[in-house]
C-alpha cells in the first residue's frame, strides 16, 4: 500500500504518511522498536512539510513517536514530541481525548525520571502540579458541559423544551438563595 501510494501520490502525500504511521504500529506490535521508530520518523517528516497542519495526524504521529522514544529511553526526545503534540491538541476542542492521553503519558513519563533528569530537562515540578490542576478544572468543566448536552438532548427526545426547564431551575435556585 505504501509503495503504491508513493508511486501514485508522491512521497510527501498524507496517505503515504499514514502508511508509514501504520507501518510503525505494526513493527511496534512485533516489538521491533527501531523499525517502528524509522517509520514514525518518516510519517512525522511528511506531516512537518505540510504548510497546513493536520492537527489530528500531527498529534497522533507525535504521540506514537514519543512512545517509541520512551521505549528506547530517549526521554528528552519523548518529552519534546509530547509537548508539541499537546500544544496542537489544546488548540482544537475535538482533540480533547488525544490531549488527555498525551498528558497522562507525559505525567507518567515524568514520574519515572530521576531528580537529575528532571533538572536536566528543565522540568519544574511546581509548574507541572499547576498544569495538572488546570487540566483537572478543564476536565470538570468539559464533563459538566457534556452532561448538560446529554440532558438537553434527552429532554428534547421527551418533547420537553430544555430552555424552559433551565429557566425554571434557575428561578428555583434564586428562590432558594
Amino acid at each position: 500500500s505504501c509503495a503504491y501510494n508513493t508511486e501514485v501520490l508522491g512521497e510527501d502525500d498524507l496517505n503515504v504518511a499514514n502508511n508509514h504511521y501504520l507501518g510503525a504500529q505494526i513493527y511496534l506490535k512485533k516489538l521491533h522498536v527501531d523499525e517502528a521508530l524509522h517509520y514514525a520518523n518518516k510519517a512525522n517528516t511528511i506531516i512537518d512539510k505540510k504548510p497546513e497542519r493536520e492537527p489530528l495526524l500531527f498529534t497522533r504521529y507525535r504521540f506514537l513517536r514519543a512512545k517509541l522514544y520512551k521505549n528506547l529511553e530517549k526521554n528528552k526526545e519523548s518529552l519534546a514530541d509530547l509537548d508539541e503534540g499537546i500544544k496542537v491538541a489544546e488548540s482544537y476542542k475535538r482533540l480533547y481525548a488525544e490531549e488527555l492521553d498525551m498528558k497522562k503519558f507525559r505525567r507518567e513519563l515524568i514520574s519515572t525520571l530521576t531528580d537529575d533528569e528532571k533538572a536536566q530537562y528543565n522540568i519544574n515540578m511546581e509548574e507541572e502540579k499547576e498544569k495538572e490542576e488546570k487540566d483537572a478544572e478543564k476536565r470538570a468543566f468539559i464533563e459538566s458541559e457534556y452532561k448538560k448536552t446529554i440532558r438537553r438532548e434527552e429532554l428534547k427526545r421527551q418533547g420537553i423544551d430544555p430552555n424552559q426547564v433551565e429557566q425554571e431551575e434557575a428561578q428555583e435556585e434564586e428562590e432558594e438563595e
